[in-house]
C-alpha cells in the first residue's frame, strides 16, 4: 500500500485527488492539511511514502519547505504540485530538493500510475518541463549557469573503478529507462539493478536517481556504445 499525504488548499484539486486516490486499491492518503505547518506535522505523524504539497502554502516556497520535511521523515518522496514549473523547481529537482513536480493539470488518469512510479523510485519528469530541464543543465555544462550544480559534481570523469555492469545500467539510466525496463533488457532481478544504483551512488556520491542521471549526461554516457556482455 502506498501512503500519501496531501496538503492543499484548492478544494476542487483536492477533490479530485481525493476520489483519484479512493479508487486505487494500492493508494490510500493518510492524512490532509492545507498549509506547510500541516506539512511538517503530518510528516512527523505519518512519515507518508508520498507528499503531495502545493507549492506556494505557508512560509517557504515548495522548495525550501520540502528540506524541512525531510529531517522529519527523510524516506517521503515530496511531490509539488504546481501550476507554473518555474526554474527553482526544477534545479530543486536536479539537486535532490524534491522528488519531482506535476502540474495541477495533470490528467487524473494518469497520475495514479505517475505516483506508483514515484513510490517504486522511478524517475518522473514532467514532459512539459524536459525542455527547460535540459536547457538549464546545458547552461551549467557550458559554464553559464553558477548556480546550478547537481551534487558532487565538479567537471570529473566517470570513476575508473565502474564496472561493465555499471556502466551500461548508467547508459539506460541516462536513456530514460526505469529499473524494471533495465532489469528486463538485461534479463536481471529488479532487486540486482537496484544494488548496482546503490553501488553506483557509493562511487559518485550521489543520492539521487535523478542526480545519477545528470551525472551520466554528464559525462556523455548515454552515447557510450557498450558491446559487452555482463
Amino acid at each position: 500500500m502506498i501512503k500519501i499525504v496531501l496538503v492543499e488548499d484548492d478544494v476542487q484539486g483536492k477533490d479530485e485527488i481525493i476520489s483519484l486516490i479512493a479508487s486505487q486499491k494500492d493508494l490510500i492518503i493518510q492524512g490532509m492539511g492545507k498549509d506547510n505547518y500541516d506539512a511538517i506535522l503530518l510528516a512527523k505523524k505519518f512519515k507518508p511514502d508520498i507528499m503531495l504539497l502545493d507549492a506556494t502554502l505557508g512560509f517557504e516556497d515548495g522548495v525550501e519547505i520540502s528540506c524541512i520535511l525531510k529531517r522529519y521523515s527523510p524516506a517521503t518522496e515530496v511531490v509539488i504540485l504546481c501550476s507554473n514549473i518555474n526554474d527553482s523547481l526544477i534545479q530543486g529537482i536536479a539537486k535532490g530538493k524534491i522528488t519531482s513536480c506535476l502540474l495541477k493539470s495533470t490528467d487524473m488518469d494518469h497520475l495514479a500510475g505517475i505516483l506508483r512510479l514515484i513510490s517504486s523510485g522511478e524517475l518522473y519528469v514532467n514532459p512539459k518541463i524536459t525542455e527547460r530541464a535540459f536547457q538549464i543543465l546545458a547552461g551549467f555544462l557550458k559554464g553559464k549557469s553558477q548556480e546550478f550544480q547537481p551534487p558532487g559534481e565538479k567537471e570529473r570523469a566517470p570513476p575508473a573503478d565502474f564496472s561493465r555492469a555499471e556502466l551500461r545500467i548508467l547508459k539506460y539510466l541516462a536513456e530514460g529507462y526505469t529499473s524494471k525496463e533495465i532489469a528486463k533488457l538485461l534479463y536481471l532481478k529488479d532487486g540486482t539493478i537496484r544494488n548496482y544504483i546503490s553501488s553506483i551512488m557509493q562511487k559518485t556520491g550521489l543520492k539521487t536517481r535523478t542526480q545519477i542521471v545528470l551525472y551520466a549526461l554528464h559525462n556523455g554516457l548515454e552515447k557510450t556504445s557498450l558491446r559487452f556482455h555482463l
